[in-house]
């Protein structure tokens, strides 16, 4: 069993948004949304910054490797942006 995590930048709103209406998901009882072979946790983090209010969020992938590293880099084409 294996773990990944991304310390993301992207409100756990638009994650759940993305979880629950693009990928038909629902959060278990442990707030855990399960995949084949992966589970995904969300943590929101505390931003001690008052200047810069960044939303942070741990992401993390736990499961069967292969599972885990294929969602986490779903994850990452569908929140990739140019910025700027």
């Amino acid at each position: 069993m294996g773990v990944r995590q991304i310390n993301s930048g992207i409100d756990r709103k638009r994650i759940i948004e993305y979880l629950e209406a693009e990928l038909g998901l629902t959060a278990g009882p442990d707030g855990g949304y399960v995949l084949p072979g992966c589970v995904i946790t969300l943590t929101p983090l505390i931003n001690d910054n008052p200047v810069l209010r960044i939303p942070r969020t741990l992401v993390t992938f736990t499961g069967d490797d292969e599972a885990c590293a294929e969602h986490q880099n779903a994850f990452r084409l569908r929140f990739l942006s140019a910025g700027g």
